[in-house]
């Protein structure tokens, strides 16, 4: 039986493979991830909630801004807009 790091990285490959399936969480409406100290999976678990989903709204307030770019590759290019700016 495979660890749970095991699972983690096999996960990763498939999502890169694009060949991941659903995960079988628990639904709701909203879902906010947040903590003040970095490097802790905020964002890994911020793309995996929202891969393969239909209909997201993603707000990523992170000066890094690695899940938007993930998103939107062209994001840093234009960085004229802001989370002001997208809520209107």
């Amino acid at each position: 039986m495979p660890n749970s790091l095991d699972r983690l990285v096999d996960r990763q490959y498939n999502i890169a493979q694009g060949v991941a399936k659903p995960l079988p969480l628990p639904r709701y409406d909203t879902y906010s991830i947040c903590n003040l100290r970095g490097g802790i999976g905020k964002t890994s678990l911020a793309f995996n909630l929202t891969y393969l989903a239909n209909s997201v709204l993603s707000v990523d307030t992170c000066p890094q801004c690695n899940l938007t770019w993930f998103f939107d590759n062209n994001y840093l290019q234009n960085s004229s807009v802001t989370v002001y700016d997208m809520l209107l």
